[in-house]
């Protein structure tokens, strides 16, 4: 998965963006680093919910969010989250929408992420 170097600064892109009057896509330069963790097994078809599912635990927010149902078709990975609502919520699927994303994309042959809804 890819994290900010800084969690300070993906917090304050968010912030910013949140708080802006315009909503362009959300796409804040960031300084990303590979971080791994090991998973004991999986099938290697679950590749999606695996890296999305390590996202959200890398970084967790206030509420339970969980990775319900992922698939992949062509280059297109199509991602179906649900969450708790709590306050300061879009700050954070801000933030962690866009790692997924990132995270996602890093994988060999996904070119979009798409986030269905629940």
């Amino acid at each position: 998965m890819l994290l900010p170097n800084d969690p300070d600064d993906l917090k304050e892109a968010a912030s910013d963006w949140v708080q802006g009057e315009k909503h362009p896509k959300f796409s804040p330069k960031l300084n990303l680093v590979t971080r791994q963790i090991e998973i004991m097994t999986f099938d290697q078809t679950a590749v999606i919910g695996a890296t999305v599912e390590a996202v959200l635990r890398a970084w967790p927010g206030q509420g339970v969010r969980h990775v319900t149902h992922w698939s992949q078709n062509g280059s297109v990975a199509h991602v179906t989250i649900v969450a708790d609502g709590w306050a300061g919520v879009t700050y954070y699927a801000t933030e962690v929408d866009y790692l997924i994303e990132k995270s996602v994309l890093n994988l060999p042959g996904i070119e979009k992420v798409v986030f269905d809804g629940a």
